[in-house]
């Protein structure tokens, strides 16, 4: 991207900017500051007010140009008031690092700290926060992007905005040592959000009243929580920007619930295959005709074997094995200096024997006594061989047997949703499915 810029800009495209002005901006900051911690908080609130302004279509004739003045003006306004008093300009600088020494919270920028917290933060909660303080999208554009409804977004918007604004208190002043001052330090973030109870809240003022050392600890806190509102838009773009996974995160476009969907189906597909495959009441090794089942003859699968297996039936579409036994069954074709193939199924080669594709299945056991099966199996209606049934017709079907009800959301935010799945197999005619049995996939020891 030029560093003139007149159109919209995505959050990657400025990524590049934020790289490349980054080092600059902070030493000139650092220049003008005489604070290292102070000048990275600047140059990320600068950073953020060039992004906005671009984000919402505004020109820009030079970027780097805009973004130093604007470094410029952020530090006259927060040193302004310092600036009034007269300093010796030869005086050592430790001295003012000492000064500054005096409360913890000054000596880290604070931008860094919350975004330490952010990338502590659950994934949701962050997307919602870019999307309102970043982005400053109403709640009727937030939920669709997360998968809620309006008044679901509003509870996980506060949840999330609460759940950072503490933790950041947390990361302040770091713990006393004390462990009678222990218990009240870690009830002060909720007492500085108007969180705690009032009898929370009583203990703790009583604890103050007696302990200089929390008294300050609550000060610090008070002022880091009057900061943190102009910190969130600045540490969100440094999140999303400064590195990969936030990056990745914030600019990506993603549904969380269809992803959470996605994976749940995945699961559940997986077991509708072992129930297929193993299931006593209609899973094929258990409703083979026992006229269809057969024996190796030596223990591994030799070519004998399988030629046995598809001359039980007038047609075999499919082969389906562990691929422990379809390893087996190559070493015994290389004993024979025979090579048994492939086909093209669905855009991948696959092992074949006779032109019949055979197909690995990690759904068919093995032993103990490292024994399987291999499937050999007609398919579908017409050829009247083996069909996969389904339940049609479900309320809120997403696929053919699947369907998915919102069961409501509890006072976390978290919405449920229950996932169901109908499956079964039916055997057509006897001579639609055969198993080789007592597959031996490897010699005993």
């Amino acid at each position: 991207m030029p560093d003139g810029s007149s159109a919209v800009i995505s959050t990657t495209d400025y990524a590049r900017i934020y790289e490349e002005q980054q080092p600059r901006l902070v030493a000139y900051a650092r220049s003008l500051t005489r604070n290292s911690w102070a000048a990275d908080d600047l140059v990320a609130e600068a950073h953020f007010r060039v992004w906005r302004r671009l984000a919402e279509g505004h020109e820009i004739d030079n970027v780097s140009a805009y973004l130093t003045t604007t470094v410029r003006h952020l530090a006259y306004a927060a040193g302004g008031a310092v600036r009034e008093t007269p300093r010796d300009p030869h005086a050592d600088e430790q001295a003012e690092a000492g000064r500054h020494g005096e409360d913890p919270a000054e000596q880290v920028s604070s931008v860094d700290l919350l975004v330490r917290v952010l990338a502590q933060l659950p994934e949701r909660w962050v997307k919602a926060l870019w999307l309102a303080e970043a982005e400053g999208q109403p709640l009727a554009q937030i939920g669709p992007q997360l998968g809620t409804k309006e008044g679901a977004t509003a509870v996980l918007l506060h949840r999330a905005r609460e759940g950072m604004r503490q933790a950041f208190l947390r990361t302040q002043t770091g713990a006393p040592d004390d462990p009678a001052c222990q218990v009240h330090w870690s009830r002060m973030p909720a007492y500085v959000r108007g969180a705690a109870t009032q009898r929370q809240s009583d203990r703790l003022l009583g604890h103050v009243d007696d302990c200089a050392d929390c008294r300050a600890r609550l000060a610090a806190l008070m002022r880091a929580n009057d900061r943190l509102p102009a910190l969130v838009g600045p540490a969100l773009l440094v999140f999303a920007v400064g590195g990969t996974a936030g990056r990745f995160l914030l600019t990506q476009p993603m549904n969380q619930t269809e992803q959470q969907l996605r994976l749940t189906v995945q699961v559940l597909r997986e077991r509708q295959e072992h129930e297929l495959v193993n299931n006593r009441d209609f899973g094929l090794l258990h409703n083979a005709d026992h006229g269809q089942r057969i024996s190796t003859r030596s223990g591994p699968p030799t070519p004998d074997d399988l030629d046995e297996l598809l001359a039980m039936r007038r047609e075999t579409t499919h082969l389906f094995a562990h691929p422990r036994a379809i390893a087996a069954f190559g070493r015994e074709c290389n004993k024979r200096g025979l090579y048994f193939g492939g086909v093209e199924v669905g855009g991948h080669r696959l092992p074949a024997w006779r032109g019949v594709p055979l197909l690995p299945c990690g759904k068919i056991p093995v032993s103990k006594s490292r024994t399987s099966s291999i499937i050999a199996m007609r398919a579908g209606e017409q050829d009247q061989g083996v069909v996969g049934l389904f339940q049609t017709g479900l309320p809120d079907e997403v696929e053919p047997g699947l369907n998915v009800r919102f069961m409501g959301i509890n006072e976390q935010a978290v919405a449920s949703y229950l996932v169901s799945t109908y499956y079964s197999a039916a055997v057509l005619v006897p001579d639609a499915l055969g198993v080789l049995e007592n597959v031996e996939v490897s010699r005993r020891d």
